[in-house]
């Protein structure tokens, strides 16, 4: 039996079609699909009332990504719609866009370490930045096994509080003084760079 194999009774669009149980009620597949990359596991802890959360939080980030035009970016990793007050992270989430406001910071995770932290508009900050970051290349002498280097963007979205963008793909293990990881840390200097330059 397939995964909407039931038929239901959809508490969100009132439809009786193939769908999963939710706390209060049910969702059909058109509804889940909805949603995007919100879409929670397990259903039945989620309730009808943050499924429609969900649903219209996606709609409005679809809206506008409509309307996005990247003034900065980082190759496919992380662009800002200085116009619209706008960001997004093509490689995470290409449909959507969320506003500027919503970034609280940002981490640099290095082997499951924050090696270095980022304000929204903090330019002191930034400053320190290079010295972290930067120091991560320079020590040639210990060269190192890396098996994640990734920059978390913290936000106040309620239904994805944070992305973490992935510059060694997760699985794949690199050396300290490696092409790929000096290629993966100044795309890391760029986006926190950028983070820590846009203003409210």
């Amino acid at each position: 039996m397939g995964l909407f194999s039931k038929k239901v009774n959809c508490s969100v669009c009132g439809q009786h079609d193939e769908g999963e149980l939710l706390a209060d009620g049910a969702i059909c597949k058109s509804c889940k699909v909805k949603s995007g990359f919100y879409q929670p596991w397990p259903l039945k802890k989620i309730t009808t009332a943050e499924m429609m959360g969900r649903i219209a939080r996606y709609a409005a980030d679809q809206q506008q990504n409509s309307i996005f035009s990247p003034t900065m970016k980082v190759d496919n990793w992380f662009e800002i719609d200085e116009i619209h007050g706008l960001w997004k992270v093509p490689c995470i989430a290409p449909s959507a866009a969320f506003p500027v406001d919503e970034i609280i910071g940002a981490n640099l995770l290095h082997n499951g370490n924050s090696v270095s932290k980022v304000n929204l508009g903090s330019a002191i900050t930034r400053t320190a930045l290079f010295g972290v970051v930067g120091g991560l290349t320079a020590k040639r002498t210990n060269v190192e096994e890396v098996t994640q280097f990734a920059v978390q963007i913290i936000t106040k979205n309620p239904y994805h509080p944070d992305f973490c963008i992935n510059l060694i793909a997760p699985g794949s293990k690199v050396k300290s003084d490696s092409f790929a990881f000096n290629s993966a840390n100044t795309a890391a200097q760029k986006i926190l760079t950028l983070i820590s330059s846009v203003q409210r």
